[in-house]
């Protein structure tokens, strides 16, 4: 019996269901239009349903805006 590996992706050349587009985009939009500061954001699903690879990718567009920043 052969099993399915479940790893996330790391980055979005390696999207293939366009989470980039569809999650990091919008996440992105609304953290950088957030006046208040501080933003909180769950993220909530079935396993293997790409959790942690919306979160790979929204870290990696993230660190596009400030590279330094060792919060992210």
């Amino acid at each position: 019996m052969r099993g399915t590996e479940d790893r996330p992706i790391n980055k979005a050349t390696d999207d293939l269901f366009d989470m980039y587009d569809n999650f990091v985009g919008p996440v992105c939009n609304y953290i950088g239009n957030n006046s208040e500061g501080a933003v909180t954001i769950a993220v909530s699903g079935e396993w293997g349903s790409g959790k942690s690879s919306a979160i790979n990718l929204l870290k990696e567009r993230l660190r596009k805006y400030d590279p330094h920043d060792k919060k992210i």
